[in-house]
């Protein structure tokens, strides 16, 4: 039928061939079609169950995928998530024939929750999966995906890593990870006891049973912030306190009318931990009160139910994803699941047992246990019989009506074929006869093997049900319809989209004549079309090849062009991009003579005709141009010199009708930046000039101050402590001088990054914190050794003193540390601060700094002597009246002989190494006499030391400086 698919956007006039002549057709008898189909539904209802997940999409070659669970194999989660892979997973493996295969690893962090255990973990599976490495990695909780997620491009390049059960997530948590997607853990506490408290309104109170395990701590954490305001939350009482005996008691006291809700109750606080499966046969042993839950390896073991969440359900969609991802779909296409895919899950035995209505659990629950009704018993039998009486009683109705219009039929038949017999006997086109209410009449043989159908399934029908396609709305073509058969003239030649059986869709020229009775009236019309499917696919080929290349030059950051190579350089095209970058419209460079000449800035034209000359097949240049507003811009313009005919380079700029094709674009930031950087470099080799000034002034007045120790002998009484303030002076030297070579090599490494025109934005930005960094420790370095030198003047003449100041104790550690930053940036130690932010003490800051750099320097040569990644820990917390400052180590610890002479004057376990033995001694004096505070050492060998010190908030005047 002649329809377009909306007649606005897709009807058009075409030269159409002649029409042809109308017939009808033979209505076939159904019956034995429906019996056939009585025997297709009996196959399908008694045919067993296939399962869909038995073939799995197609991979795009060898898949390796490795599962890593954060727990053991014995916890029923960990069971619950691997189940739930497997059941994905597993059927795809089968039928891959051998090009996919799993790998299952257990971290069992639960029972090794040190930092050293990971470490090993990840070195033990980068050393397992060197030489086969996984493609997609799955992990399981949050402590496998935390391990992993900056370290599986170690383990496996370019793998891609699926997440599953993680536990407070954010989308910050994969900032910067792009191949890493997956499904977010949330447990349903408070819909789980709403659900309880609709379900038991004679409850008085909710038992809610937690422990203090790191589990228990974040399922109370999560009570919290789910259950505020709601309710229920006046009749909740929280046990997470308790011994197992202790608890067993307490549920065996309970009056009779509470529910218990269970979260974890996993460890006691005597220590002693059990398993999820005897947790709860301690509590269902100790009371006959109902039970909920929020895990579902706890359904069918004894719980009414609950919001669960499933680990089979998380392994499953998380096995899903990596199967995705295995086919070719980036992870960053794939968005991660933070939805609660949670469930109710309840047992129909103990709902009966507590005498729960089922009409009181949520909508769309799940019910364990429940026994098969009369219909889902006998499915089988009844489904297909009620369906075979079903299609008898159809088939007679049809039968009946098909009698009775079978004689008018027959003889509309014997008229058509005689009217049409020659015409159809020959046509290689579709041609049909549609009466005046659109149902087609006839349809000849092409015509029906051209859109798929059989004669009876077209004949009688109505052609907007047939071969039309929709509207985009899903509305039929009736009102179309009845438009082109009141005026066929004004459709007699247009082309229009149809559908075949199988849904393609076609295009077709069609021609139409109207046929009318004696009275002139249309009765209906003779159609004949031409498929036209290829012609309208190369037509729209071409429109959206040029809609495309017009869409890519209009976005691309700049300026597509072609100019003319003599004269002025006239443009004979220019791209949208040209009014952002230049201010002027295309038009005007191509209808109103805008020339190269009149837009690059006169002292640079002989530089933009040098590089096209110098390589006219490929050259580039960077020059200035003026705007329509009169604001001077830096572009870069890249092409090459081409014949007109644009189908080979010329060879000169001498050859005959030669064009310019390239493309333009705005450099000003990128030269502004270039004009700031040499200035900065100036600015920074002056600074450092200054600073390396004021080093050498400091190195000066330390020579002094050494040479008066020597010569004056009332000063004899002090030589233990001019090692001490030597060994203290060297420390900040020593920092300013690696801070200043530090610096000095990051203007190197920028110089070549300039240099080789490679330098962007970002290493200008990343300089720019490395100097300001480098140049604080100086500063505060050189400031500490001009501040030592005076100290140690003082004591030389008696008048030892150092004024006080209040200070925020974690600030001023912080930048402490910073100077100190050198030292160990080298090494894989690290140093961690914490504490009270809001700590301020009216003391010595100096002070302060030459007890941290003497304790961080004595772990970095002595504890962590021959190891890797050494850890000190510096906290700082106030106590009454006191400030307590604990620094500790996971370094090699000391023996008790060291240990009590840690303190000594010139101790020292690496003298022959240089050691002087005076740090310690140095902050032993600095605590006792110049803080009056108390300092104290634990250590044991192979378990770090720590030092922990006690100093009063506030320094009295009157106290004893030394």
């Amino acid at each position: 039928m002649p329809l377009p698919l909306s007649a606005p956007q897709t009807t058009r006039t075409v030269q159409c061939p002649p029409c042809a002549p109308d017939n009808a057709m033979h209505p076939r008898a159904v019956l034995p079609a429906l019996f056939l189909l009585a025997a297709a539904v009996f196959f399908l209802c008694w045919a067993p169950p296939r399962n869909a997940s038995a073939q799995p999409p197609p991979g795009t070659g060898r898949t390796h995928f490795l599962l890593v669970h954060s727990y053991h194999p014995n916890m029923l989660w960990v069971q619950d998530i691997n189940s739930g892979v497997q059941e994905v997973l597993g059927p795809a493996i089968d039928a891959s024939n051998g090009t996919m295969r799993l790998s299952v690893e257990f971290m069992d962090t639960k029972r090794h929750p040190d930092a050293a255990y990971r470490a090993d973990i990840l070195a033990l599976l980068r050393d397992k999966y060197a030489q086969d490495p996984p493609d997609v990695i799955i992990t399981a909780d949050n402590i496998a995906l935390n391990t992993l997620l900056d370290e599986h491009e170690a383990i496996a390049p370019g793998s891609r890593v699926v997440f599953c059960g993680y536990n407070n997530y954010t989308p910050d948590a994969l900032r910067g990870h792009d191949d890493v997607t997956g499904i977010a853990e949330k447990v349903s506490i408070r819909e789980t006891i709403q659900a309880a408290a609709a379900m038991l309104p004679q409850t008085s109170r909710f038992i809610v049973i937690s422990d203090r395990s790191e589990t228990g701590r974040a399922m109370t954490h999560e009570l919290a912030l789910q259950t505020a305001g709601i309710p229920e939350h006046g009749r909740m009482e929280l046990w997470d306190a308790y011994t197992f005996a202790d608890l067993g008691r307490q549920l065996a006291a309970l009056q009779g009318t509470e529910t218990i809700v269970l979260l974890s109750a996993l460890q006691d606080t005597a220590g002693n931990v059990q398993s999820y499966r005897h947790s709860l046969r301690h509590i269902l042993a100790a009371t006959d009160r109902p039970v909920f839950a929020v895990f579902g390896f706890y359904a069918d073991k004894g719980i009414v139910g609950g919001k669960l969440t499933d680990g089979v359900m998380q392994g499953r969609e998380a096995a899903r994803m990596a199967l995705r991802i295995a086919q070719g779909t980036p992870p960053s296409r794939i968005p991660v699941i933070t939805e609660n895919i949670n469930r109710f899950v309840f047992n129909h035995e103990l709902l009966a047992r507590y005498g729960i209505s089922s009409d009181s659990i949520p909508a769309e629950s799940t019910v364990l246990n429940r026994p098969p009704s009369f219909f889902t018993r006998y499915r089988q039998v009844l489904l297909p019989a009620g369906v075979l009486v079903a299609l008898l009683v159809l088939a007679l109705a049809l039968e009946s009506h098909h009698l009775v219009r079978q004689r008018a039929v027959e003889q509309s038949l014997r008229e058509a074929k005689t009217r049409y017999r020659e015409l159809v006997d020959n046509a290689r086109s579709v041609i049909m006869h549609i009466d005046r209410n659109g149902q087609i009449e006839f349809i000849n043989e092409y015509g029906l093997s051209f859109f798929g159908y059989e004669e009876h399934e077209l004949t009688g029908k109505s052609v907007a049900a047939t071969i039309l396609p929709q509207n985009a709305d899903g509305t039929p073509y009736s009102e179309l319809l009845r438009r082109i058969l009141e005026n066929p003239e004004t459709y007699a030649c247009h082309e229009n989209e149809n559908i075949r059986k199988n849904g393609e869709r076609v295009w077709i020229s069609w021609l139409n004549r109207p046929l009318r009775d004696a009275s002139g009236n249309v009765t209906g019309l003779l159609s004949a079309g031409q498929d036209a499917t290829e012609r309208k696919k190369a037509q729209d080929a071409l429109a959206e090849r040029e809609r495309s290349y017009s869409v890519l030059l209009s976005n691309l950051p700049g300026m597509a062009f072609r100019r003319q190579t003599g004269g002025d350089g006239t443009f004979l095209f220019a791209s949208e991009g040209c009014l952002p970058l230049t201010g002027f419209a295309p038009d005007d460079f191509v209808q109103h003579g805008r020339n190269l000449r009149g837009l690059a800035h006169p002292e640079d034209l002989p530089r933009i005709t040098g590089a096209i000359d110098a390589s006219p097949h490929r050259y580039a240049v960077e020059y200035r141009i003026i705007r329509s507003d009169g604001e001077t811009r830096w572009v870069w313009e890249g092409g090459m010199m081409i014949s007109g005919s644009g189908t080979s380079p010329c060879r000169s700029s001498g050859d005959s009708i030669c064009v310019i094709e390239g493309f333009m674009t705005d450099i000003t930031a990128r030269m502004t930046a270039r004009t700031e950087l040499e200035r900065l470099n100036e600015e920074l080799e002056e600074r450092v000039a200054a600073r390396t000034a004021e080093l050498q002034t400091s190195l000066e007045h330390l020579r002094q101050a050494q040479h008066q120790l020597v010569e004056t002998e009332k000063m004899a009484a002090l030589g233990g402590l001019v090692a001490g303030v030597a060994h203290e002076i060297n420390t900040p030297i020593g920092i300013g001088v690696t801070s200043t070579s530090y610096l000095q090599e990051k203007m190197q490494q920028l110089e070549e990054l300039y240099r080789s025109g490679g330098m962007k934005r970002s290493d200008i930005e990343n300089f720019l914190r490395v100097g300001n960094e480098s140049l604080t420790a100086t500063r505060m370095n050189l400031s500490r050794a001009a501040d030592l030198v005076r100290s140690f003047k003082q004591v030389a003449v008696d008048q030892s003193d150092e004024d006080t100041r209040r200070f925020n104790v974690l600030d001023y550690l912080e930048e402490v540390l910073v100077s100190l930053r050198p030292r160990y940036k080298r090494t894989s130690h690290r140093v961690e601060l914490s504490g009270d932010k809001d700590l301020v003490i009216t003391s010595y800051p100096g002070v302060f700094m030459q007890i941290v750099t003497n304790i961080l320097t004595n772990a970095l040569l002595h504890a962590f002597d021959g190891m890797e990644n050494g850890v000190l820990s510096i906290h700082a917390v106030r106590q009454g009246n006191d400030l307590t400052l604990t620094l500790a180590d996971n370094g090699k610890g000391m023996t008790p002989e060291i240990l009590s002479r840690v303190f000594e004057p010139f101790f020292s376990t690496r003298r022959g190494n240089g050691g002087t033995g005076l740090g310690m001694h140095i902050v032993y004096n600095l605590v006792t006499r110049r803080l009056k505070g108390t300092v104290q050492c634990r250590s044991t060998p192979g378990d770090g030391t720590t030092f922990t010190i006690t100093v009063p908030m506030q320094d009295s005047p009157s106290a004893v400086q030394t």
